[in-house]
């Protein structure tokens, strides 16, 4: 589904529906990640862009902009630190930078993160979802409780 019918989605449904049907797609994009360094970065799994929206045309200059501050940002072991400590970027965004790296040891950096952390979004979707079902609902944590808004973020970008 396109960005926004996703969002809508998610507004209108439980945190625990919205995880219990994520959760294999999430598995699915990590694996693909996974592959994709596996197989030489051939594999494309990343969305594609919305071309006929005009806001997103206006931000297109900026958008570059921002990308190629994150790439160069990237070249530093200070800077792939940080990135290493951060969510990373969602899908479209990720797809954009690895456009411009030429490097194919930041392109599997920066393919690795996103698959790790898809992989961790998916254990606390499936760990939400089992305390949901067996009302242990208290035990939840703050990381079950927001892993799938983070997969929807980084799958579909901001709302």
């Amino acid at each position: 589904m396109c960005s926004s019918h996703t969002w809508q989605i998610y507004d209108m449904a439980s945190s625990y529906d919205f995880s219990l049907g994520y959760i294999s797609v999430a598995e699915k994009v990590a694996a693909k990640l996974y592959q994709s360094v596996l197989q030489g970065h051939q594999q494309s799994v990343l969305p594609v862009d919305n071309e006929h929206c005009f806001v997103c045309h206006m931000l297109i200059p900026l958008e570059k902009a921002y990308i190629q501050d994150i790439y160069y940002t990237l070249q530093s072991a200070d800077g792939k630190r940080a990135y290493s400590q951060s969510e990373g970027l969602c899908l479209a965004h990720l797809k954009k930078l690895i456009a411009i790296t030429k490097e194919d040891e930041l392109i599997d950096f920066l393919l690795n993160h996103a698959a790790q952390h898809f992989e961790r979004w998916v254990e606390d979707m499936k760990a939400f979802v089992l305390k949901q079902e067996t009302l242990h609902r208290d035990l939840q944590n703050d990381n079950e409780r927001k892993a799938c808004y983070e997969v929807l973020v980084h799958l579909s970008g901001g709302k």
